[in-house]
């Protein structure tokens, strides 16, 4: 079958000489000597696969991949090295071969071979599946409107991983679970439109401030209602602010009366603010919030989540509320990398400072000693390699272990 095909060369005679041995082959080929003159051809035109050359005037290979796909995601992509660099069968074994092109005898080969890669069979999606998806989904959305609050971020997700830790240690029914760890993801949606300075606590509120923040049960649940989730998580939502003696909110809902889920939920919720920083306080340590709970089991707290979840943080979450938050500082130009992998780093207790270029993380280290530095290596302003030198001459940061991001997921980066 007739293949259009890219090739991207700022080397004419390569590109020539590639285009006659597709032409011979039947294919039409088109040729770009730059970055920029492919994006035009693509936008005109999709294609089926892209030769592309990994040192291009304008760009690398593997940003103009990332690119082409965001164009046409149904391209195949190949980013060749220098037909003159990487030749031997070892080097096929380390970086695979739908990422370089190894020897021009071999391009027909590759082009069926990575076009048989471009359609595995796929497997069957069960509603499991999608099921996990929307819960990811929610996790990262939820995750991302809180990951810039240095107070509230990422405190839904733990507040989840501690629920569904409880859930599967109750032996729960997995849909209950599942019900859970959603409704402990969006249990404070409804704060979406209350002023920080009240949730924060910066200041003595005002009674009328307080029924505004109780409101944010009933607030999130009604935002929710509109959504058909598979999943009953509007009790949970509701009623996660309910004491076990009744005299919580907003129902006065009492012992049993109250949802298990919620019952759950507050209990974690709890843990979960007692061990993080707050602008009026510092955060409890791990034994002293699990007194605080045990203090309150009766009265505020289900005695018999409170013996689970106990039991629960010392064998899975020892290592939380214990001391101060190890502080990582991230440095690269890509922002949404940078903010995913902050996410990521905030979601697993760490404190994170972000960062887009080295002459800022300098200053930052100075100012905050971060225990680790994550930084890219390519970057315009100041590559990693150049800013890890003058950090080395930095008073009070020589020791600071510095972890080096290459191409991410992109194979054609190993080296």
């Amino acid at each position: 079958m007739r293949k259009s095909i890219l090739i991207i060369s700022n080397e004419a005679t390569v590109r020539d000489m590639l285009a006659n041995l597709l032409a011979d082959a039947g294919h039409r080929a088109s040729l770009a000597g730059s970055g920029e003159e492919a994006v035009k051809i693509v936008t005109n035109s999709a294609q089926d696969f892209v030769l592309c050359e990994q040192f291009l005037p304008d760009c690398s290979g593997v940003e103009l991949k990332k690119r082409l796909l965001r164009m046409s995601p149904k391209s195949r992509v190949i980013v060749l090295s220098s037909f003159t660099i990487i030749r031997s069968s070892d080097d096929v074994l380390r970086f695979g071969s739908s990422d370089f092109i190894l020897d021009q005898r071999e391009l027909l080969d590759l082009l069926e071979a990575a076009g048989e890669e471009r359609a595995p069979v796929a497997e069957p999606v069960t509603d499991e599946d999608l099921k996990k998806c929307l819960i990811d989904t929610i996790d990262v959305l939820v995750g991302l409107l809180e990951v810039n609050d240095p107070f509230f971020g990422g405190n839904s997700h733990i507040t989840m991983e501690y629920a569904r830790a409880i859930g599967e240690a109750m032996k729960l029914p997995k849909e209950m679970v599942d019900e859970i760890v959603v409704g402990s993801l969006l249990h404070d949606i409804g704060r979406v439109g209350i002023r920080s300075e009240i949730l924060t606590g910066k200041k003595e509120i005002s009674e009328d401030e307080y029924n505004t923040v109780k409101s944010h049960c009933e607030n999130g649940a009604n935002i929710l209602d509109t959504i058909d989730f598979p999943w009953k998580i509007k009790p949970i939502i509701v009623h996660h602010h309910e004491r076990y003696d009744g005299k919580g909110y907003p129902g006065g809902l009492k012992g049993r009366e109250i949802p298990l889920g919620a019952r759950i939920l507050s209990v974690v919720d709890a843990y979960a603010a007692m061990t993080a920083n707050r602008p009026y306080r510092k955060s409890l340590q791990k034994e002293e919030a699990i007194q605080e709970l045990h203090k309150n089991v009766g009265t505020q707290f289900d005695p018999e989540v409170v013996e689970v979840f106990t039991r629960v943080v010392e064998e899975k979450f020892s290592y939380h509320g214990v001391g101060a938050k190890p502080r990582i500082l991230l440095v690269d130009d890509e922002v949404d990398y940078l903010t995913l992998l902050k996410l990521k780093l905030v979601n697993e207790g760490f404190d994170v400072v972000v960062t887009d270029n080295g002459p800022d993380a300098l200053v930052l280290m100075e100012r905050d000693h971060p225990d680790l530095v994550i930084a890219d290596v390519v970057m315009p302003e100041m590559d990693g390699i150049a800013m890890y030198r003058k950090m080395r001459e930095l008073p009070g940061t020589g020791d600071t272990p510095l972890l080096f991001l290459s191409g991410k997921d992109e194979t054609s980066m190993k080296v």
